[in-house]
């Protein structure tokens, strides 16, 4: 019943923004059960290590779901997401053809598209994906956060912290969109709004992770905090320096 309301809604929008009307066919349960899996890491999960490995099985699970659209577009997203390394621009272009090809409604290869092209400052380009994705999914948190990251990093502040607070209201127990949340209103100079947020995350979180501990630092540092910036950088790893870094600049930042 699900699916077959969702394909009603996307049909009615492509009479708007040009949606085509095909579908990916059903997958095998193990398949779909396997991506919903890999989805929630990837999407959810702040432990680099789970990450690793679901990068992995995302690629032979796509070696072995030819013909399943949602995963491709997954595999694409996951590329385009993180250029690190020769040929992954052109991998996460592939495979948003692929997934395109299959179901041209697919969610994840349009932001795939779109985080391409923001590699290429094709502004155009990214809002016209994302407008897309955000009208084949208005619930996706993914989508928002992508488009309030996009809108962010123009100088669209206020748009951003819109486009934020969908994705925390579709996912308030997620890390990441908790996390821009109290990122953002932290750019917006609303900090004690931010605290809020970034307070939540260590029970957000897989593992205590480095991200958390310096966004919850400089949170501190502006609101003057200096108490809780020292715990928070003593929390800090040792290696490269990080810790010793931090408790030196929250001392002089405090005299």
């Amino acid at each position: 019943v699900q699916q077959e309301i969702a394909q009603a809604v996307a049909n009615a929008l492509a009479l708007h923004v040009g949606i085509a009307r095909a579908g990916s066919p059903t997958p095998d349960p193990l398949v779909f059960r396997e991506y919903l899996q890999l989805r929630h890491i990837f999407l959810a999960s702040n432990d680099a290590d789970a990450y690793a490995q679901a990068e992995r099985g995302l690629n032979t699970l796509a070696a072995r779901a030819n013909g399943y659209a949602p995963v491709h577009g997954l595999l694409a997203l996951n590329l385009a997401s993180n250029f690190e390394g020769e040929g992954k621009e052109d991998a996460a272009l592939r495979e948003a053809r692929s997934a395109l090809a299959i179901d041209p409604n697919d969610l994840y290869a349009h932001v795939a598209l779109g985080m391409v092209a923001s590699h290429d400052k094709d502004w155009a380009t990214v809002k016209q994906e994302y407008d897309i994705a955000l009208a084949l999914n208005p619930a996706d948190s993914v989508v928002h956060n992508a488009d309030g990251m996009f809108l962010s990093r123009l100088g669209y502040g206020e748009q951003a912290l819109a486009q934020f607070e969908i994705g925390y209201a579709s996912d308030p127990l997620g890390y990441w969109v908790t996390y821009n949340m109290g990122a953002h209103l932290d750019v917006l100079g609303r900090h004690d709004e931010a605290k809020t947020y970034l307070d939540l995350l260590p029970g957000r979180e897989v593992k205590p992770s480095t991200r958390t501990n310096v966004a919850r630092w400089r949170n501190a540092v502006w609101r003057r905090d200096f108490a809780a910036a020292r715990n928070f950088a003593a929390q800090l790893p040792e290696r490269n320096g990080s810790r010793k870094a931090f408790v030196a600049v929250t001392e002089a930042l405090t005299d």
